[in-house]
């Protein structure tokens, strides 16, 4: 099984969400191939955004240039 990576959601309970989603969908898929549990867990890694940081980049309706610093903490996650 290849290591899926995910940028967790804009606060904690919504990664648990993603995580519990994607444990589940991986328990039905080893289930409906006959294998016996407990079944494996998907290898993850789940990066966390700091949401105070990301309300400070975060852009303003009136101004669309404001919104041009609001990608970066998404691509620093990624790397």
């Amino acid at each position: 099984m290849k290591k899926l990576g995910i940028i967790g959601g804009l606060a904690w309970p919504s990664t648990i969400d993603y995580y519990r989603l994607v444990c589940s969908k991986a328990n039905q898929h080893f289930a409906q191939r006959g294998a016996n549990p407990p079944y494996p867990t998907p290898p993850m890694a789940i990066e966390s955004l700091d949401m105070s940081a990301t309300r400070l980049l975060r852009g303003h309706d009136d101004d669309p240039a404001s919104w041009a610093e609001s990608p970066r903490l998404s691509i620093q996650a990624s790397a």
